[in-house]
Protein backbone atom coordinates (compact mmCIF):
# COMPACT_ATOMS: atom_id res chain seq x y z
CA UNK A 1 0.00 0.00 0.00
CA UNK A 2 2.91 2.39 0.50
CA UNK A 3 3.82 2.35 -3.08
CA UNK A 4 0.54 3.47 -4.10
CA UNK A 5 0.85 6.22 -1.88
CA UNK A 6 4.00 7.30 -2.89
CA UNK A 7 3.00 7.28 -6.38
CA UNK A 8 -0.27 9.25 -5.49
CA UNK A 9 1.99 11.95 -4.07
CA UNK A 10 4.72 12.36 -6.50
CA UNK A 11 2.55 10.97 -9.40
CA UNK A 12 2.87 8.81 -12.17
CA UNK A 13 6.68 7.64 -13.46
CA UNK A 14 6.59 8.93 -16.86
CA UNK A 15 9.60 7.32 -18.78
CA UNK A 16 10.50 7.89 -22.55
CA UNK A 17 7.80 5.26 -23.49
CA UNK A 18 4.88 6.09 -21.58
CA UNK A 19 3.23 5.88 -17.92
CA UNK A 20 4.16 3.39 -15.68
CA UNK A 21 3.05 1.92 -12.45
CA UNK A 22 -0.08 1.11 -11.27
CA UNK A 23 -2.15 3.49 -9.54
CA UNK A 24 -2.01 6.09 -12.52
CA UNK A 25 -2.48 4.55 -15.55
CA UNK A 26 -5.29 1.56 -14.24
CA UNK A 27 -7.12 4.02 -11.33
CA UNK A 28 -7.33 7.45 -12.55
CA UNK A 29 -7.32 6.61 -16.56
CA UNK A 30 -4.23 8.84 -16.96
CA UNK A 31 -2.04 8.07 -20.17
CA UNK A 32 1.05 9.29 -21.35
CA UNK A 33 1.54 8.06 -25.18
CA UNK A 34 5.12 8.49 -27.21
CA UNK A 35 4.67 11.01 -29.92
CA UNK A 36 6.33 13.48 -32.34
CA UNK A 37 4.33 16.85 -32.38
CA UNK A 38 4.98 18.53 -36.18
CA UNK A 39 4.09 22.10 -36.19
CA UNK A 40 2.10 23.30 -39.82
CA UNK A 41 3.09 26.25 -39.64
CA UNK A 42 6.59 25.50 -39.13
CA UNK A 43 7.64 27.81 -36.01
CA UNK A 44 9.74 25.00 -34.97
CA UNK A 45 11.02 21.58 -35.40
CA UNK A 46 9.48 18.62 -34.89
CA UNK A 47 9.54 17.64 -31.15
CA UNK A 48 9.48 14.13 -29.26
CA UNK A 49 7.46 14.39 -26.08
CA UNK A 50 4.69 12.15 -24.04
CA UNK A 51 1.08 13.30 -25.44
CA UNK A 52 -1.22 13.33 -22.32
CA UNK A 53 -3.77 14.68 -24.23
CA UNK A 54 -6.22 17.88 -24.66
CA UNK A 55 -9.51 19.84 -25.62
CA UNK A 56 -10.21 21.44 -28.68
CA UNK A 57 -7.79 24.14 -28.28
CA UNK A 58 -4.42 22.60 -26.89
CA UNK A 59 -2.14 19.74 -26.07
CA UNK A 60 -1.02 18.52 -23.32
CA UNK A 61 2.71 17.45 -23.67
CA UNK A 62 5.30 16.33 -21.63
CA UNK A 63 9.13 16.08 -22.20
CA UNK A 64 10.48 13.48 -20.07
CA UNK A 65 14.15 14.25 -20.98
CA UNK A 66 13.47 18.26 -19.85
CA UNK A 67 10.78 17.37 -17.05
CA UNK A 68 9.37 20.00 -18.34
CA UNK A 69 5.31 20.26 -18.86
CA UNK A 70 4.00 22.32 -21.94
CA UNK A 71 1.07 23.10 -24.57
CA UNK A 72 0.48 23.71 -27.85
CA UNK A 73 -1.77 24.96 -30.10
CA UNK A 74 -4.40 21.98 -31.45
CA UNK A 75 -4.94 24.05 -34.67
CA UNK A 76 -1.02 24.08 -35.93
CA UNK A 77 0.14 21.05 -34.58
CA UNK A 78 -0.17 17.31 -35.50
CA UNK A 79 0.39 14.38 -33.53
CA UNK A 80 2.30 11.07 -34.83
CA UNK A 81 2.58 8.32 -32.49
CA UNK A 82 5.43 6.64 -32.15
CA UNK A 83 7.03 3.57 -29.91
CA UNK A 84 9.21 5.55 -27.51
CA UNK A 85 10.69 9.35 -27.01
CA UNK A 86 14.08 9.55 -27.74
CA UNK A 87 16.01 11.89 -25.89
CA UNK A 88 19.16 13.55 -27.29
CA UNK A 89 22.60 14.08 -25.16
CA UNK A 90 24.62 17.43 -24.85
Amino acid sequence: MTVLTVEVFEGPDLRSDGVHGFLAPKAIGLSARPAIIHDLDEKYKPIQVLYLGGNADLYVLYDPCEKAVGMIPVGSSRVKIIKEVQCTSP
